[in-house]
């Protein structure tokens, strides 16, 4: 993506006082570095989350994966794994955003469509999506792979994740961490249990770009969390996960490096 010498920035940030505080300051160093703040129904070259992962997964959704402008995070949170600069670090980014030193990383979306009762309902997710009985029972389903029937599933539910949400609520699951640079979907078991009907996974299972998940569960009301959003389904007959087309441009600084960041974020 080309830079202008003007952009147009539209930030979103958390409702810490950190976050407001940094917001503040971006405003004022907005005419250093020729950039500006951008409406939210007008024309916006990149969209910046200050905050963390949450304000991050917040900003992609509000804009509706906006596939034309660049996403970028910066760290007013805790652990901000979707950040590129901590909020000391702010000047620097701003900088290397001005001067065109920076990648461009694309993102896989995941695309969930959900069926009930003959109708159909589609959600995007950046990192994952999950599925559990609407009252935390136990749920029963079978699980399908490109239409073959994988495994007979019991437990408390399922997640399934992009690989840019492996190191999100996947790994709090014992799921596996992906490589950002692979497109994958990952199938994560939550609290698995084996008997004679039902043959469980205990593992995670990462899948390929062009793979479909179909569910059939047997329990018909169910809560699907999107980016950590619950959604309430009556009647359900089945729900279908693949990796969308569509895609975001995550903005990547030239020093970053994924491995660097598992070991500062979660070995140091």
């Amino acid at each position: 993506m080309d830079v202008k010498k003007t952009l147009e920035v539209y930030l979103v940030a958390s409702g810490s006082e950190k976050s407001r505080k940094l917001e503040e300051k971006v405003k004022l160093l907005f005419k250093t570095y020729d950039m500006t703040c951008a409406k939210e129904d007008g024309k916006i070259d990149l969209n910046m989350a200050l905050g963390g992962d949450g304000t991050f997964l917040k900003m992609v959704r509000n804009t509706h994966f906006d596939e034309q402008a660049l996403f970028v995070g910066v760290n007013a949170g805790t652990l901000g794994f979707s950040s590129e600069a901590e909020a000391e670090e702010i000047e620097l980014l701003l900088e290397e955003i001005q001067k065109g030193r920076f990648q461009v990383e694309e993102v896989r979306v995941l695309e969930t469509t959900i069926f009930t009762g003959g109708k159909q309902e589609k959600y995007h997710a950046l990192n994952e999506i999950v599925v559990r009985d609407e009252n935390l029972n136990t749920l029963k389903m079978q699980v399908f792979i490109d239409d073959v029937l994988l495994e007979y599933l019991l437990g408390d539910g399922v997640l399934i994740s992009s690989s840019f949400g492996s190191t999100a609520y996947n790994l709090s699951f014992g799921g596996s961490i992906v490589d950002n640079a692979i497109a994958t979907m990952q199938i994560t078991p939550i609290a698995p249990l084996n008997n004679k009907k039902y043959r469980t996974l205990l593992n995670s299972i990462i899948l390929k770009e062009n793979r479909k998940i179909t569910i059939y569960p047997e329990n018909q009301k169910l809560i699907l969390t999107v980016d950590g959003i619950n959604y309430h389904h009556q009647s359900v007959e089945k729900i279908e996960v693949k990796l969308s087309e569509k895609k975001i441009h995550r903005l990547k600084r030239n020093q970053t490096n994924f491995f660097h960041i598992i070991k500062e974020k979660f070995l140091t």
